[in-house]
């Protein structure tokens, strides 16, 4: 079943802290992850394996990730619940295969972690997890029916699930590596008030505004919106804007489901 569902982001600068905001990022993570009583933790990486027209779910025995910031440097390895993963594989419309890294089974059976997952699952205990490449596809039913799948294949399982959306928001609020547009603070404006009043208005963005915002996150919110939609109440925590790209976080659980 599902014991919590969270937006995290994955700059780097939620851990370096080089400013208040940044410092204070990190406090409300730990916060809303403190009590986390989880006994797997699935997340959804836009930096993890994507494919053209589907994503792979890792059937290896583990992950392993490797990832250096300013001051703190990641090795991580979790188990992989392959139970769940054959459950999401079979029972999800939106997963094109299994797949594996290396090997099958075994000690050397590791699947890389990217650093968009290495970074949330760093607030959290450890414990198993299973990590799934964000589908990039244009078709948002299909996001949405991939997102209600998985809180269907979830919500029945025998173990307490946490889900984790890692999402940066916007990444051309100044003139950095993917220039500069005035449309970034409307996109994020619109994630902000659709995650605040819980409605349907994430579906319907305009394509212009995805586009020039660059968001690495909206086909993430979208498998978000699936799987809580007449279920869930996401409850805004915090959000600001580092340099060139944007950082937001959210979070759901058993106290904001709908009657």
């Amino acid at each position: 079943m599902i014991e919590r569902i969270y937006v995290i982001p994955h700059g780097d600068e939620i851990i370096d802290m080089p400013d208040k905001e940044s410092a204070e990022m990190n406090k409300k993570i730990r916060e809303v992850s403190k009590n986390d009583k989880s006994d797997v933790k699935l997340i959804i990486s836009p930096h993890g394996l994507r494919l053209e027209n589907g994503t792979v779910i890792p059937m290896d025995s583990y992950y392993y990730g490797y990832y250096k910031t300013k001051t703190r440097t990641f090795r991580s390895k979790f188990r992989n619940d392959l139970e769940l993963a054959s459950l999401i594989y079979k029972n999800t419309s939106y997963i094109t295969s299994p797949g594996y890294y290396i090997t099958s089974s075994g000690e050397h059976s590791i699947f890389p972690l990217d650093f968009g997952s290495i970074i949330p699952l760093s607030f959290f205990k450890k414990g198993d997890i299973i990590s799934i490449g964000q589908p990039r596809i244009n078709c948002r039913q299909k996001l949405i029916e991939f997102g209600n799948d998985l809180y269907k294949t979830l919500e029945l399982y025998n173990k307490k699930v946490s889900v984790i959306i890692s999402a940066d928001q916007s990444h051309t609020h100044s003139n950095g590596i993917y220039g500069y547009s005035d449309l970034s603070n409307v996109y994020d404006n619109k994630i902000i008030s659709w995650i605040k009043n819980n409605d349907d208005s994430i579906k319907d963005l305009d394509d212009n505004i995805i586009e020039r915002a660059k968001p690495d996150s909206y086909w993430n919110m979208l498998i978000l919106y699936g799987m809580i939609k007449n279920r869930y109440r996401l409850i805004f925590k915090y959000y600001y804007v580092m340099d060139y790209f944007s950082m937001l976080l959210a979070v759901a659980d058993k106290a904001y489901i709908y009657e």
